[in-house]
C-alpha cells in the first residue's frame, strides 16, 4: 500500500529529474489519475484528531504488507482504482485485525495525505518554476558562447521541465485544502509526521507539515 502515501512525496522532489526521464509522460498520467482518485474518494470529508492519532498509529503496519507489491497494481485503465484497494486481500484483513472501518479508515488516511501533500507542494512548484526561469534567463546570455546545438538542448531541457512541473502544480490543485482545525492539528503534530516522511524517503524535514509560511524553502 506505500505508493499510496508516497508516490506524491516522490513526485514533488523528483520533478526535475522526470523532466530530463523517459517516462515523463507516464509520472504525469499517474499523478494526475492518483489525485483525481483522492479527490472523488475523499470528498468533502474530515479528519479529527483522534483520526489523525489513529492514522500516525497504524501508519508503520499499514505500510509494512505493500512493500513488495506491484506499485502500478491499483492503476488499471489510466485510472487509479481505490475501490480495488479497498478489496485488496491484506488490506481487508490488517482493517479487521485492528477493528478499523476499512473504508472510513483509508478515507481519513487519504485526506490527511493529501491536504500535507497540497500544503508541502505549495511553494515546491513555485519555487522550481522561479528556477527554470532563471536558468532560462542565464541561457539567453550565455548562447553566443554556447552554439545553437547546446543552446537549444539546454532550452528544450528548461522547458520541458517546466511543463512537467506545470502539469504536475495543476494535478494538485484537485486536492483538498486543510480546514482551518485540521491545519491546528497538523501543526500540533508536525514532528510525528515528518517522522513518515523521513522513513518514506520524502524531503526528510519539517516542511509542509504545519504553517504554509514555512513551504517556501521546499526539498533540497
Amino acid at each position: 500500500m506505500k505508493v499510496w502515501m508516497c508516490c506524491v512525496i516522490a513526485a514533488i522532489c523528483a520533478a526535475p529529474v522526470w523532466a530530463q526521464g523517459g517516462e515523463v509522460a507516464d509520472e504525469q498520467e499517474k499523478l494526475v489519475a492518483w489525485t483525481k482518485a483522492i479527490a472523488e474518494f475523499v470528498g468533502k470529508e474530515r479528519f479529527s484528531e483522534a483520526d489523525l492519532k489513529s492514522f500516525l498509529e497504524h501508519y508503520d503496519s499499514f505500510n509494512e504488507f505493500g512493500d513488495d507489491e506491484d506499485e502500478d497494481q491499483y492503476f488499471k485503465d489510466g485510472k487509479y482504482r481505490i475501490d480495488l484497494m479497498l478489496e485488496d486481500e491484506d488490506y481487508v484483513k490488517w482493517a479487521e485485525a485492528r477493528g478499523l472501518d476499512r473504508t472510513k479508515w483509508l478515507k481519513k488516511a487519504l485526506r490527511i495525505t493529501a491536504v500535507v501533500m497540497k500544503r508541502q507542494s505549495a511553494g515546491q512548484f513555485d519555487q522550481y518554476l522561479k528556477m527554470v526561469e532563471q536558468q532560462l534567463a542565464d541561457l539567453e546570455k550565455q548562447r553566443a558562447e554556447l552554439g545553437d546545438e547546446m543552446y537549444n538542448q539546454m532550452k528544450q531541457a528548461f522547458e520541458a521541465g517546466a511543463a512537467v512541473t506545470r502539469k504536475m502544480q495543476e494535478a494538485f490543485r484537485q486536492l483538498p485544502d486543510a480546514s482551518d482545525e485540521e491545519a491546528k492539528l497538523l501543526e500540533k503534530y508536525k514532528k510525528e509526521m515528518s517522522r513518515i516522511m523521513e522513513d518514506d524517503e520524502g524531503c526528510g524535514d519539517d516542511e509542509g507539515w504545519g504553517d504554509e509560511e514555512e513551504d517556501e524553502e521546499g526539498c533540497e
